[in-house]
């Protein structure tokens, strides 16, 4: 790849750490805690926990074979497959970045209807890919600042609502354990391997930190973190409503917080779970609108990573409104089928494709070079 496309702006693994875990954590409770509660019922903590220990595995795929030497995984592509094949692969991970895109604005979308049922549709998908467009547009150093800034905040309010709902919920609820099937709780799991099988998107920023070397060890770490942001709210809503309700609620997290009461001081605390999910569902739009942007540039040769900002953005914003006529329902049933196995062959399928080509290419150069040195 050209130099001239090459990274200047350096942040630390902390805070790329922190946009992966920023974009991830909304819309996780979003999404995957109403998928796992749906597939595995009280079991869904069971699920969370395979499938955080299968990300650990995920991750290193992603962070050590996908990506070479200061090269993100669709440069790395070029450089294994060659020009035609390599740019191929990358544009299924371009696109595969804008549907996830497209997926959360709708998501968030949905939401806000909720909220504000006579707002039209599209005030909501105009500001969002506004303010992530401009987001992108500052650059990776801008968002990684910002998020260092908001993400403790957004933490600290989710562990405080978590706390909060203490007293309404009844932990006999998780028992008895394994009464679901093993299907049930695999189903779970896939939820989670899907959610972190779209982190392939960290491969796009991943040339951007500090120690890029470090990354696929302290990942585990991250993929931690991650298990125990998501604790609370894949139990909460079956301890405070039950399975079977807790089954049938479209946003279990944001319902058990609307039950809060924090005696007559505090009546509801809607407003943070609207905050929460928000803010962090800009974050995820930007950090993929961000790598489908940087990607078309790097296969190109452009030496600007915001170069095609405007028309990545634009494909985005018609990717969204063709989902905008679909229901909640529709909506769930594809993201609980055709994409519980999409986001797995691309995040984990792919890297693990082009790492082993690239094994077998140095084993063989290898050979190749040791037996003209004999022949010398």
């Amino acid at each position: 790849m050209s130099n001239q496309s090459k990274v200047k702006v350096t942040l630390s693994n902390m805070q790329i750490f922190i946009i992966v875990i920023a974009s991830s954590m909304a819309y996780g409770h979003f999404v995957y805690v109403h998928l796992a509660i749906l597939f595995a019922g009280r079991n869904a903590w069971i699920s969370l926990m395979i499938g955080c220990l299968i990300g650990i595995l995920i991750q290193w795929i992603q962070l050590k074979l996908a990506i070479g030497q200061d090269e993100s995984v669709i440069e790395h592509a070029i450089t294994v497959f060659g020009k035609w094949m390599g740019r191929f692969v990358g544009v299924i991970y371009i696109l595969f970045f804008i549907i996830i895109a497209a997926l959360t604005v709708k998501v968030v979308e949905d939401f806000m209807g909720v909220i504000y049922p006579t707002t039209p549709p599209g005030v909501f998908l105009f500001a969002e890919f506004v303010i992530a467009a401009w987001v992108v547009h500052s650059g990776i150093e801008v968002m990684g600042r910002t998020m260092q800034l908001l993400l403790p905040l957004m933490m600290l309010l989710g562990v405080a609502a978590s706390l909060l709902s203490t007293p309404d919920k009844d932990f006999t609820q998780i028992y008895p354990i394994f009464n679901e099937s093993l299907l049930s709780i695999g189903q779970g799991t896939f939820v989670f391997i899907a959610m972190i099988s779209e982190l392939v998107g960290f491969g796009m920023i991943a040339e951007h930190a500090k120690h890029p070397e470090r990354l696929a060890t302290q990942s585990m770490l991250l993929i931690l973190v991650l298990m125990l942001m998501f604790l609370a709210p894949v139990t909460g809503p079956v301890m405070v409503f039950g399975e079977t309700v807790a089954k049938n609620l479209a946003f279990p997290t944001y319902t058990e917080i609307q039950y809060i009461r924090v005696s007559n001081i505090i009546e509801r605390l809607d407003i943070v779970g609207v905050l929460l999910w928000t803010i962090g569902s800009f974050f995820r739009i930007a950090m993929f609108l961000f790598a489908a942007v940087k990607g078309v540039s790097q296969l190109v040769g452009a030496k600007k990573n915001t170069t095609f900002l405007i028309p990545v953005t634009l494909m985005c914003v018609a990717v969204s409104m063709s989902f905008m006529s679909s229901s909640r329902e529709e909506l769930y049933h594809f993201l609980g089928t055709y994409y519980l196995w999409m986001a797995p062959v691309v995040g984990v399928g792919l890297p693990l494709l082009v790492g082993t080509v690239s094994r077998l290419k140095r084993m063989v150069s290898g050979s190749n070079g040791s037996r003209q040195s004999q022949k010398a």
